[in-house]
Formats: C-alpha cells, structure tokens, sequence
C-alpha cells in the first residue's frame, strides 16, 4: 500500500515506481493486492510556446477523476502570442465550466513560469486554482504550495 509516482521519463539511476501513465505526471494509490484506490494527482506539463498546445495537454486533465489536476506551462512575454499568465488561466476555466462532467469541487490547480525571455534572471512562478465556475484565482501571498486545495 502506498502511493507511486508515474513520471513521464524515467532518469538511469533514479528510484521510480512506473513510466507514463495516461498524463505526464500520476500519483497512483494502491491498497491491498495492488488494487488502485486513489488517484491524488494527475499532472500535465507543456513546454512548447503555443496556446494550443497549452490547452490540447490541459484538455487530459479534464477526464481525469483525480483529487487535483495540475497544469505546468511556461510563458514568454515576447514570444508567439500566448495569452498572459491570468488570461491564460481564465481561458483554461471556460474549458472546465464547457467540460459537462465538471462537478462542484473539482481542483485544478495551474503554474505559469512567467519572464521576459528564455534564460531571462527573473523568473517566477505563478500561481491559479482554476474555478469549476469559470473564474481563475491567482494566489498572490508569496508562493504557496501548489498542492493546498484549500488556499487562498
């Protein structure tokens, strides 16, 4: 019994449970005879500078019955017209609030790495829990732990 990380590649050397598994990034729970009781987390991670891709990885999230569904994506101010980090988050709300099989309490939790060029000195992470009602909620007190359901 435990939980197992599904990362999507597999470091030489490293000690992981599994490969990929449906999203980039799965926390899988398994209870006695390795049956899956849980997923807590399911994770989906797009590098490419293109809204599109941002949202066709983030729209496998959707069909995820996951405790938190969490996106990671860079953003470039001065690169390919990616919506700003709010807006973007806004955007992937109204794919949740479009989703039918949304339900009230859904988490989804989304982290922009936000800077002025790629190798940029400053960078930073910002922070949304994407609503089930459409609405985007930036936290704005310091970093906070992606992995809090219940911040702000």
């Amino acid at each position: 019994m435990g939980v197992g990380t599904n990362p999507n590649k597999v470091m030489p050397g490293t000690h992981l449970d599994y490969g990929e598994w449906l999203w980039d990034i799965t926390w899988c729970e398994e209870g006695d005879k390795s049956r899956m009781v849980d997923l807590p987390l399911v994770a989906e991670c797009e590098w490419a500078l293109s809204s599109a891709t941002i949202v066709e990885d983030f729209q496998k999230l959707l069909v995820a019955r996951a405790g938190v569904r969490l996106m990671i994506h860079e953003h470039w101010t001065d690169r390919e017209k990616i919506p700003d980090p709010p807006a973007m988050a806004n955007h992937l709300s109204e794919h949740i609030q479009a989703y039918q099989r949304t339900q009230p309490g859904d988490v989804y939790l989304l982290v922009a790495l936000d800077g002025t060029e790629p190798g940029a000195e400053y960078l930073r992470m910002r922070y949304f829990r994407l609503g089930t009602d459409g609405a985007a909620v930036e936290w704005v007190k310091g970093e906070p732990s992606p992995f809090v359901a219940n911040e702000p």
